[in-house]
């Protein structure tokens, strides 16, 4: 036989190890309808604000603190132990399990009475959302062969960026029929305020989203470099350290240009409604469609620049310097405060250019660790992300109590894309480095284990 023929047969016998291509799209179709749902979850708290402050006697600060802190990093700390369960052991029943907890807590919400409640059933979704990334990013590598990843990982981005979008539409729509429809509501729910009756409304599709879940199975695992006992936070770290350009300061530059669109994304339905006399459809509406088309663009160009940079040793930097450079000019717009329409367009094009650059978030992502440090990467990087955005929601709301809504997300939004450039300058030569050692076969030194533990930690699956 000769050497061709028996890597075709190698090559067929591994992709074989794979599901197939209806049940891998399946599970995806799935796992979006999920993240879509926990979209709603998330967004819809920033469509009745303005109910809650008067309800609740709340400030901006605080309903920050509860776009922020309250879910975004309480989230994003919950998912490190949720990563390191997701590397072990059943990811799709971890989430069904975790989607009972999303049902518990988004009642919880509907029923509060002050902050400090409000607060804490908002801490409690973003626990239990926590496993929802790190278990998608981690299955999607078992669902589609490498040669196949990068396109998957490409629709699956526009995928979830599309239902991003879909969600904001779906919320506003959500919270008009709710209080269009309160006075035929029977009793007892018909003596709740609005915003109660929309959290429960949201709360009803959870259960069925879970059992959902069950028509798909786990899939196997591939390519792990060491052992599940040893794929332990100690070792994600061993194995970052003569790493940190590529396998943190590249993914968090992604990060903080996705985070410039959250941080917008959070504050300008609120500020649109205050200031256009749009109604929270209308609101809804504008920016589903606005996002969604922009995010639908942005991947797009990501193609289209990787095959313009196709010849450079590594397209994807330039593909990132790309989008973060693009991004300066809706940030410039939204500093100009021109008004309710021009930041509806700021908006538009910061989700366009900065998806040119996130698009290709969970392909650097697989491609800086073996398979059974990604859960844990992915959960570390969140936590990070989630700092740095939490933050940033706050403050948009305490510089609102002090100063214009409109001029505090600007600011923010144009400090994220700052640190966007920062971080991919100091990322760019290390980054460059392992990318080209990675695709020239060329693994750096293997970890070693931690004292009185056996086996080492290599680059295999890189």
């Amino acid at each position: 036989m000769s050497p061709g023929a028996l890597s075709g047969s190698a090559l067929t016998v591994e992709e074989a190890l794979y599901p197939r291509p209806r049940t891998a799209w399946w599970a995806v179709a799935v796992l979006i309808v999920v993240c879509l749902i926990g979209y709603i979850d998330r967004q819809i708290i920033i469509f009745v604000a303005d109910d809650l402050k008067a309800s609740l006697r709340l400030s901006d600060f605080q309903i920050g603190q509860l776009q922020g802190f309250g879910i975004t990093v309480f989230l994003s700390l919950a998912a490190l132990p949720m990563g390191w369960a997701i590397d072990r052991y059943n990811r799709r029943n971890l989430l069904i399990i975790s989607m009972m907890g999303w049902v518990a807590a988004t009642v919880w919400t509907a029923f509060s009475d002050n902050y400090a409640s409000l607060f804490a059933s908002r801490v409690g979704l973003g626990v239990a959302e926590a496993g929802l990334y790190p278990a998608l990013i981690s299955m999607l590598a078992d669902f589609f062969p490498p040669r196949r990843r990068a396109n998957s990982n490409l629709i699956v981005f526009a995928a979830l960026n599309v239902v991003l979008g879909m969600s904001y539409a779906i919320g506003g729509i959500l919270v008009q029929a709710v209080a269009q429809l309160k006075d035929s509501i029977p009793e007892p729910l018909a003596g709740l305020e609005t915003w109660r009756l929309v959290f429960l409304a949201v709360a009803v599709p959870i259960p069925a989203a879970a059992v959902l879940m069950l028509t798909f199975r786990e899939p196997l695992r591939k390519e792990q470099a060491v052992q599940l006992n040893q794929s332990n936070l100690l070792y994600l770290l061993r194995y970052m350290r003569p790493r940190l350009s590529s396998t943190l300061a590249a993914p968090i530059c992604v990060a903080c240009l996705s985070g410039s669109i959250d941080i917008t994304a959070q504050w300008l339905p609120i500020y649109l409604i205050r200031s256009s006399g749009l109604d929270t459809a209308e609101v809804g509406t504008r920016i589903g469609l606005i996002a969604s088309l922009a995010i639908i663009i942005g991947p797009s160009l990501t193609a289209v620049l990787l095959r313009l940079y196709k010849s450079r040793p590594v397209p994807e930097l330039w593909v990132l310097l790309t989008g973060g450079l693009l991004s300066v000019g809706p940030c410039l717009l939204l500093l100009a405060q021109a008004g309710p329409t021009a930041h509806l367009v700021a908006f538009g094009v910061l989700c366009a250019t900065g998806c040119i650059a996130t698009s290709l978030y969970y392909h650097i992502l697989q491609s800086v660790v073996p398979n059974e440090l990604r859960g844990q990467l992915v959960a570390l990087i969140s936590i990070l992300k989630a700092l740095a955005i939490g933050t940033g929601i706050s403050v948009v709301g305490a510089l609102s109590d002090l100063t214009d809504l409109a001029f505090s997300i600007a600011v923010m939004a144009a400090v994220m894309v700052g640190l966007n450039l920062t971080l991919l300058a100091l990322a760019w030569r290390g980054y460059r480095q392992q990318a080209l050692a990675v695709r020239a076969g060329a693994a750096s030194t293997p970890v070693s284990a931690p004292p009185g533990e056996g086996g080492e930690l290599s680059t295999a699956g890189a």
